[in-house]
């Protein structure tokens, strides 16, 4: 005899595990060390010579520095260096075409630019003053007066700014007058001894309204003004 056994379901205990809890993520705290940028000294511009209320004009010693302009306490603002050569001058005399290149000691770039243009006997005088990036910031040019000579200074569009009276007689400190509608703001004087006679010593005392580029302008005519009343009596360039 056979007995069929019938299977029995299997029963499978499945034990609930308990809900993790996942805590959401926590913003990360990062702490920065503070960084101290080293400030580059700033290059010089227009502005060293803006700030200025008085320069004075000496010679300066070096191979390709002609000129310096110092503060009244003869702190060295800025170099000149002069482009021209020798047979220009022995051909053509003060008619002779030159730059005046101004610069900061230590720094290559010009920071402005004066041009002597050549001119025949008997023409008036004219420089044209350029900014480092080659802009034209003005001129200067004589007027033909009866009596004693005037320079007129112009900015970059030919609109008047100050005129620059000559003294009628070259003797002692020569001043020249910086006017400007009719009064007196300024000057710049050739001092020590007879006109002419001594090494170059120019002071210009700049009119307080006067910007940075005015004041390059009135660098530029002070230089101007050597050559066409001093320059014969004393071999400055060359």
């Amino acid at each position: 005899m056979s007995y069929y056994v019938q299977p029995q379901p299997q029963v499978v205990i499945v034990q609930q595990q308990p809900a993790m809890y996942v805590a959401p993520p926590q913003p990360m705290m990062v702490v920065s060390q503070p960084v101290i940028i080293a400030q580059q000294p700033r290059a010089p511009s227009l502005a060293t010579l803006g700030v200025q209320p008085y320069i004075k004009i000496v010679p300066a010693e070096g191979e390709d520095i002609k000129y310096a302009l110092h503060t009244k306490d003869d702190k060295e603002v800025l170099r000149v260096v002069y482009n021209g050569n020798c047979c220009g001058k022995l051909l053509f005399g003060v008619r002779r075409s030159y730059d005046l290149e101004f610069s900061a000691s230590g720094y290559p770039d010009t920071i402005f630019r004066m041009s002597r243009p050549f001119d025949l006997p008997l023409t008036r005088w004219k420089v044209e003053v350029f900014d480092g990036h080659n802009k034209l910031l003005g001129s200067v040019r004589q007027k033909f007066t009866l009596i004693t000579s005037e320079f007129v200074v112009f900015d970059e569009s030919s609109v008047e700014i100050f005129r620059i009276h000559a003294p009628f007689f070259l003797f002692g400190n020569c001043e020249f007058l910086i006017k400007k509608e009719g009064s007196t703001v300024g000057n710049i004087t050739r001092r020590n001894g007879l006109c002419g006679t001594n090494p170059l010593n120019i002071t210009i005392d700049f009119p307080d309204s006067a910007t940075s580029g005015q004041k390059a302008l009135l660098t530029s005519a002070a230089f101007m003004l050597n050559s066409a009343y001093f320059e014969r009596r004393w071999r400055l360039l060359c």
